[in-house]
């Protein structure tokens, strides 16, 4: 990251209605505001000492396994849609998860799982599917990383810009589940934590 860019951002030319949240994570402190102004997110488990550090772009939040921000409404989107972050990732020695909707009853979410490899999971009724990609984040670089649930319901996991995995078969899409969203969750769960059974 260069620590000394100006921002260029334009968000009233960026950003469109299409989009249900935004988060920049260059906070210091606190809330997580949504550039959308949909659904701010608070810190729900001690994220505070791990705010402001220098990310891909300017500033952002360091997650160390123990920390979340989690105080953040469902986001509740179903097909086509798409996750998409910035993540570098240091340690891939468990499972972490990168940000979830509702994950924890049916839902959905994105994570590295041990092998150091980002996962795409969730639900299409009461099954549990995942798209995990070939290629491993955990080397403490920068990636960019993008979940979609297509049109026809495909599951694509894309690194770099590279598409890596698609699972396909689903009948419908994935579902939004029932719990709060949350962003960087635990370290050891499961990486897109959902029950699965």
């Amino acid at each position: 990251g260069n620590d000394s860019m100006v921002s260029t951002q334009a968000p009233s030319t960026a950003w469109n209605y299409t989009y249900t949240s935004i988060y920049h994570l260059n906070h210091t402190s606190g809330t997580a505001i949504d550039t959308m102004g949909n659904f701010s997110a608070t810190d729900g488990i001690e994220p505070n000492s791990n705010m402001d550090v220098l990310g891909m772009f300017g500033r952002a939040d360091y997650f160390d396994g123990d920390d979340a921000l989690t105080g953040n409404p469902e986001w509740a989107v179903r097909a086509p849609f798409a996750y998409e972050a910035w993540v570098r990732v240091d340690n891939s020695a468990a499972d972490m998860t990168v940000l979830e909707d509702g994950a924890k009853v049916q839902g959905a979410g994105i994570g590295v799982d041990s092998s150091g490899n980002f996962i795409f999971g969730g639900y299409d009724a009461s099954t549990y599917y995942s798209a995990t990609s070939t290629s491993a984040v955990d080397d403490n670089g920068w990636h960019y990383v993008v979940a979609v649930n297509d049109e026809s319901y495909d599951m694509l996991v894309y690194v770099d810009g590279q598409l890596e995995a698609n699972t396909s078969g689903l009948a419908g899409g994935l579902d939004p589940g029932s719990n709060n969203a949350r962003i960087a969750y635990y370290e050891g769960n499961d990486p897109t934590y959902p029950t699965v059974g």
